[in-house]
């Protein structure tokens, strides 16, 4: 399927025939196909057939006028050693004579099936010959015994058919031979067997002088540097061995090289994809390649194959660095050999030269108990900063290390936002090389402030995209683009929003600083529980996985607002979509469906959901991906899927949860504000608070020396109208511009560009290509 795939692009018209029912059509394109050539869906010149054998040879016999032979025939015809292929040559054969097609792929398995059907045109042209010999000598004969079996016909018609039978088998064995018209393509896979076949495959191929000079190399393992997988590794050396033996014997041959993967290629988006595999060599995933793609070749997120092992004295060792290095010693962790530690020591000190405290992310104490974790003094004043100011600077370091070593390396960043992350990677991206950035947010559910802040930036490399819908339409958006294999490879697409892994990666720092100054202010035992304001997901994943390393974590606490998709999963241990999305004064989170939650996903299914009689952790990746993409299926056609109870609990032992509406909202603000001291939440951050107050009990059952660590995840100036409302609602009196950061004085007034598009993706393509072609 994949080279019917590659070939489809390059030549006018491409019929692929499958004889084997272990190599359905139907079930690879995701279309019903039968033994009449069918345009494949998505294509324009790709077509497929499926001839069942027993099916044709039945109708053969049926269609035949005398009864009374029928029952004889079928016995004789389903008693012929390679009848399979013998149906298989007869639709070659009137495929060769019609030549409607440029291309003809006959997909054919196994070995022994494969020999019988190439040797047919032989083996069929020397019986005809001795039948043509001998019909002048038995002609009366063979008439005069037709007609004792009653069976009407005239002998010298049989006859010329048979000859002209006869021609057009000598011109398929002649097409069979003729290098320029003909080869075959050997597949197997690196182990003993396979490596016996195909060489037997290949000597019987010479022999008929079929030529023959590429072999497929499939399922091959690809593990991680360092893997701690016993299974895997021993299997990566035995297929090493083998594939040494592949290149000896076929040295003069082009061999190319597919990995092993995680789940069944089906669907024509998925098949193109993978179908490049066969013109550009495969490369494991690395840092940097998951950097720059953002996404998955078949459209899944990316997460680490196992977690680093932190060093032993972490906790001792790393007390006392500054943000820029503890996050360079953690992040040093994944790279792998991509960049040096001094590499990322430099990305990060730049990354973070940009905010306006030294201590990147403070953290101010609300009372004995509760404190508040600052992630807002970046460019734009929201937590999205830390991340894409570090992400910015890794597109453009890996983008001008490539073009160092072979020009013509650019990236075009497409992201969704619901107001944050645009903004930030905005700011992040702006004026870097060889990087073009589409930004989509949904028209009029944005803050005046988000808005202003995308839009004013008039940098030629900078485009806005307003879509008429919400957010989770810009998110759909831009994963249907990306699963656009070939748009996505034409136009180099990079991922900006939390599905790109470096930012949840970035995003696991604050969780560690926030540890060490918890330590630092209130005892070496002091343990924080982060209560987190969630939309999307990827920042309390982020403290998932750092905890996950090891970082000592009471616990994790979900704060949702009336979009509680996440609330109600805790709860019911049913994922299940509202029918719209509800406008908050907490917008970022007004999120139907949260992508990152899929990670966290993928580990339940792996942990909890694959059987524990297998053992092999290679299969129950494997298995985790099947469960991970039903439930994602079901989620998409029936709008809910539900876990088991085993991965609720698992995910229970994780996280907490809790919901807080729009009038909760306006009221911790207003509380808080009034309060002594005084502190003035964004409305995003007053869900966290309010969450944090609401399970003040049960954190403080966890034990004296816990404390809920608020994240903040944006200055209250980005939200103007909600904090005003709450504020001068409760009776008090704000004077808004005493709080105002300088960045944001004359904001509203400033030039802005944005390109109003209809909710479709064709049009945001449409929008990417014209602007490509005006550059």
């Amino acid at each position: 399927s994949s080279l019917a795939v590659q070939m489809a692009a390059v030549r006018k018209s491409v019929l692929l025939i499958s004889t084997d029912p272990a190599h359905n059509l139907s079930d690879a394109f995701g279309q019903k196909f039968s033994k009449d050539p069918t345009l494949v869906q998505g294509f324009s010149n790709l077509y497929c057939m499926e001839i069942d054998p027993t099916s044709s040879i039945q109708e053969m016999i049926e269609s035949q006028e005398n009864g009374a032979m029928n029952s004889i025939m079928q016995d004789l015809a389903f008693a012929i050693p390679g009848v399979d292929e013998a149906m298989g040559f007869a639709e070659v054969m009137k495929l060769v004579k019609s030549m409607e097609y440029q291309v003809i792929i006959f997909d054919t398995a196994p070995t022994g099936h494969t020999l019988r059907f190439l040797s047919f045109p032989t083996v069929l042209e020397k019986a005809l010959a001795k039948v043509s010999q001998l019909s002048g000598r038995f002609g009366p004969m063979m008439q005069q015994m037709s007609g004792l079996m009653g069976v009407q016909g005239n002998h010298e018609d049989m006859f010329a058919k048979l000859e002209s039978m006869r021609a057009v088998i000598n011109e398929v064995n002649q097409q069979f031979q003729d290098p320029e018209k003909t080869t075959f393509v050997c597949v197997c896979i690196s182990e003993f067997l396979s490596l016996y076949e195909t060489e037997r495959l290949v000597q019987e191929l010479t022999n008929g002088n079929i030529d023959t000079h590429n072999i497929v190399v499939n399922q091959l393992l690809f593990p991680p540097s360092g893997s701690s997988c016993d299974q895997c590794n021993v299997r990566h050396k035995m297929q090493q061995k083998y594939l040494e033996q592949i290149f000896d014997l076929y040295e003069d041959f082009h061999v190319t090289l597919l990995p092993l993967l995680t789940n069944e290629v089906r669907g024509v988006e998925k098949l193109k994809s993978f179908s490049r595999l066969l013109v550009e060599p495969f490369q494991p995933p690395n840092f940097e390649s998951v950097v720059l793609e953002g996404l998955a070749a078949d459209g899944g997120l990316f997460i680490p194959e196992q977690l680093p092992t932190l060093p032993a004295d972490w906790q001792t060792a790393w007390a006392e660095l500054s943000f820029p290095e503890l996050a360079t010693e953690l992040i040093a962790q994944f790279v792998g050999t991509d960049l040096s530690h001094t590499e990322v020591s430099q990305l990060v000190q730049k990354s973070y030269a940009t905010f306006d405290t030294p201590e990147v992310t403070p953290m101010v104490q609300l009372d004995a108990r509760t404190h508040v974790l600052e992630l807002f003094h970046g460019p734009t004043f929201a937590f999205k900063d830390v991340a894409l100011q570090f992400l910015g600077n890794l597109f453009e370091f890996f983008l001008e290390r490539r073009n160092a070593q072979s020009g013509g390396h650019r990236l075009t960043v497409v992201g969704a936002t619901s107001g944050d992350t645009g903004s930030a990677a905005i700011y992040g991206l702006r004026g870097k090389k060889n990087v073009e950035v589409f930004i989509l947010h949904p028209r009029g559910r944005v803050s005046a402030v988000q808005e202003a802040q995308m839009t004013t930036v008039l940098d030629e490399n900078v485009h806005n995209v307003s879509i008429e819908g919400t957010f989770d339409d810009c998110q759909d958006i831009v994963k249907e683009l990306f699963s656009r294999s070939e748009f996505r490879r034409e136009h180099s697409l990079g991922a900006v929003n939390s599905i790109n892994w470096a930012r949840i990666l970035a995003q696991i720092s604050y969780y560690f600083y926030a540890f060490f100054a918890l330590r630092r202010s209130h005892g070496a035992d002091a343990l924080p529980a982060f209560v987190v304001p969630s939309g999307n997901f990827g920042d309390i994943l982020a403290g998932f996985y750092a905890q996950s390393l090891g970082l000592p974590v009471a616990k994790l606490v979900i704060a949702t607002n009336a979009n509680d998709i996440l609330d109600r999963f805790l709860r019911t241990g049913t994922y299940e979509k509202d029918a719209s999305v509800a406008a908050t004064p907490s917008p970022a989170m007004d999120i139907l469906v949260s992508s990152n939650f899929e990670r966290f996903l993928w580990y339940l299914a792996r942990d909890h959901e694959v059987p524990s009689s297998v053992v092999d952790p290679e299969e129950r990746a494997a298995r985790a991906c099947e469960i991970l993409a039903q439930w994602m299926d079901r989620l998409k056609t029936a709008g809910s899927f539900s876990v088991s109870p085993a991965a609720l609990d698992a995910a229970r032992q994780v996280f907490w949860s809790g919901r807080c509406g729009d009038a909760e909202t306006y009221s911790t603000i207003a509380a808080h504000y009034s309060h002594e001291p005084s502190y003035l939440l964004d409305p995003h951050t007053a869900v966290g608070v309010h969450v944090a107050e609401t399970l003040r009990p049960e954190i403080k059952a966890l034990g004296a020396h816990v404390h809920s660590v608020c994240l903040s995840t944006a200055h209250p100036a980005k939200f103007s109208d909600a904090v005003l409302r709450a504020v001068n609602d409760a009776g008090h009196q704000l004077d808004f511009d005493s709080i105002l950061p300088a960045p944001f004085v004359g904001l509203l007034e400033k030039p802005r560009r944005c390109f109003e598009s209809e909710n479709s993706a064709d049009a945001v393509a449409q929008h990417i290509v014209d602007v490509a072609q005006s550059k």
